[in-house]
């Protein structure tokens, strides 16, 4: 909430460098493809949320329809869904109710909150990823004129210059009035600065609450097995973990993608080109050596080998919860 502002200035560029839908526009950036992949994404993080949501609110429901109602056990104790405390008593009375339906309702807000958060960071990092795709097939493909018209030198400076602003547009860099190297020395970093501003504080708070719980729950599972609480305690631990991984596997992505534009410019044929043309390519290539990342405000660059200094992390937390409870 207090980064509002930003994350609307944010959706409202994405929107406006978003492909026009004309069929050409949807091919050269493969938008199906990237959508589908979203949709992948989205609800299967989703689902597995809302999974484990439920999970919490049902097996109680049915553990105490069982054996009061089946089974028929004397003194069956109520549970509620998270936790066994209330600020007044809710055993035996119609409080009991009224504080399940609490709970229900707090944690249905949570896990809206959570899946919302994930998914805009999932959707804006696809999307940048979608145009640093878009910049490396779009050099990789470029045809120098130079060699076969008089007036291709001009052509090709033209041509790569559109192709250079294009993606400062896309990326909201600077005026239109400042010198094109200036340019472009914010060409692949504006776009992912404002991403990282919004989402860099609850990245790191992400991080630190979800290793806090991964080495809670299995600690858990370690000192004890009760059937009711081990599926709820698997499904929260796995969520924990796909959420980190997903996390850093899109930031890996984004990495990936940025520093292909360092590659795409290596591979074009420009070996015959204008000394122009080349310089041009040479600033290009030298931000691309600088990769973009998820970044956790400044003590954490997300990234695959962050998912393995996050494990040892909550594996080294778990070891001394266990030592202190030995």
């Amino acid at each position: 909430m207090n980064r509002k502002p930003k994350l609307t200035s944010l959706v409202r560029q994405l929107r406006t460098c978003f492909p026009s839908p004309s069929a050409k526009d949807q091919e050269e950036y493969a938008v199906k493809s990237y959508l589908d992949r979203s949709h992948m994404y989205t609800k299967g993080f989703g689902g597995l949320y809302t999974i484990t949501y439920f999970a919490h609110i049902l097996i109680p429901l049915l553990v105490y329809i069982i054996q009061s109602v089946v089974l028929q056990l004397p003194e069956v104790k109520e549970v509620l869904p998270f936790y066994q405390l209330e600020p007044w008593n809710w055993h035996g009375s119609w409080r009991f109710y009224l504080s399940f339906f609490h709970q229900t309702l707090a944690g249905y807000t949570a896990t809206c909150g959570s899946i919302a958060g994930d998914l805009m960071i999932f959707a804006v990092a696809l999307q940048v990823i979608m145009h640093y795709d878009r910049l490396s097939k779009a050099l990789r493909e470029f045809k120098l004129q130079v060699l076969n018209e008089p007036n291709g030198v001009n052509e090709d400076l033209r041509k790569l210059q559109s192709l250079i602003a294009n993606h400062i547009d896309i990326l909201r860099l600077l005026g239109e009035n400042a010198c094109l190297i200036h340019k472009l020395n914010y060409l692949t970093f504006r776009l992912t600065d404002v991403m990282n501003e919004v989402f860099g504080v609850p990245l790191l708070l992400n991080f630190l609450a979800s290793s806090l719980l991964v080495c809670l729950v299995g600690f858990q599972l370690t000192i004890a097995f009760n059937p009711e609480y081990f599926c709820k305690q698997v499904l929260l631990l796995t969520s924990a973990l796909v959420e980190i991984y997903l996390l850093c596997y899109f930031s890996q992505m984004l990495m990936d993608a940025s520093e292909n534009v360092g590659f795409a410019v290596y591979d074009m044929d420009w070996t015959g080109a204008d000394n122009r043309f080349k310089k041009m390519l040479i600033y290009i290539s030298m931000r691309a050596q600088k990769p973009v990342c998820l970044k956790a405000t400044i003590v954490l660059d997300l990234s695959i080998a962050t998912m393995t200094i996050f494990l040892g992390m909550s594996y080294k937390f778990f070891c001394a919860i266990r030592t202190m409870y030995q």
